[in-house]
């Protein structure tokens, strides 16, 4: 009965919050004059702090990845997906201790 209770409130937490929990930051990476990575910032916030957080880390980290030959003196801007998992209304009694 607890498990049906939990998890018919979490349903209600999605259909109040909306089910799209995907929030969009777009992200600036510069590169220096060697064209290394100098700096990653962003340009147009999601709404959410920790969600800005993580697209400037996942931006900094996949950067080599997706720019094989980055130029020299060039500003990179690109939109980052970040998925917010939204946290439980209920804590179990394990949590609570």
């Amino acid at each position: 009965m607890r498990k049906i209770i939990t998890s018919a409130l979490c349903l209600a937490v999605l259909a109040l919050s909306g089910c799209d929990t995907t929030k969009i930051a777009t992200v600036g990476i510069r590169t220096d004059a060697n064209g290394k990575h100098a700096s990653t910032y962003i340009v147009k916030s999601s709404g959410h702090d920790e969600a800005d957080q993580a697209a400037v880390y996942a931006a900094s980290m996949n950067f080599r990845r997706q720019v094989k030959k980055p130029r020299k003196n060039h500003r990179y801007v690109m939109p980052v997906h970040v998925h917010h998992v939204p946290e439980p209304i209920v804590k179990s009694k394990k949590q609570a201790k």
